[in-house]
């Protein structure tokens, strides 16, 4: 007989990441998953994440550097509320590219965006957003993520996120945002009588470019 063991994935604070940030290194490999969250001011750095988890602890993380670049990497239990609370998991006013990257159960409260906030440049390639929320009475918008700068989709799934006024998924402010084969499914707003648009997948007050994408189950 064989006795299965399973391997206990290393858990490192966010420290580690902040450590090598602040050091000045510009390419970062991660073998554990990492508990917490961490900022990056500096530009041109790329974060590898093989396949593992951030557990940001009811914090989020800030990007104010450019040419930023996150792979592999799952961002969960983000939270944020209040003044300086928006974007869950990530609030950026950098120039920010996410590769196959997950966002899951990231929250906000009376704020925008449940998982991402970002008034600069983004783009999100193979990435999935999923049970993200943006509650509250007050600008309560984008269940996943609040667009107010230029947001490129190509490849993702956002399902299952809900805003409390609109954009289900997505709120679109006076941005630009791209969409290409990219799926909403069963996202959500709680209240209909919003006066900005609702918005059941997205709201939007700006310019979209939707291409090959669909929209199945989302609700106002």
């Amino acid at each position: 007989d064989y006795e299965i063991v399973e391997k206990e994935i290393p858990i490192k604070d966010s420290s580690y990441i902040s450590s090598l940030i602040d050091g000045g290194s510009k390419f970062i490999e991660l073998d554990c998953d990492i508990k917490g969250s961490f900022n990056i001011d500096v530009d041109d750095v790329v974060i590898e994440g093989n396949g593992r988890t951030v557990d940001l602890a009811r914090n989020g993380c800030k990007i104010t550097g450019n040419n930023i670049t996150i792979k592999n990497l799952t961002f969960k239990n983000g939270f944020g509320e209040g003044y300086n609370g928006e974007g869950g998991a990530i609030f950026n006013i950098g120039a920010l590219e996410l590769i196959n990257c997950r966002f899951m159960d990231n929250h906000v409260k009376e704020v925008q965006a449940g998982a991402i906030a970002y008034f600069a440049s983004l783009t999100c390639i193979d990435c999935e957003f999923h049970k993200n929320t943006s509650r509250g009475d007050c600008y309560t918008k984008g269940g996943a993520i609040c667009n107010k700068g230029s947001l490129t989709l190509k490849n993702c799934i956002l399902k299952n996120n809900a805003a409390e006024k609109c954009g289900g998924a997505i709120h679109n402010e006076d941005g630009l945002l791209n969409i290409e084969n990219c799926t909403f499914e069963n996202n959500a707003v709680n209240d209909g009588f919003f006066v900005v648009g609702n918005g059941g997948a997205i709201s939007n007050l700006g310019k979209i470019n939707c291409f090959r994408s669909t929209f199945t189950g989302n609700e106002i």
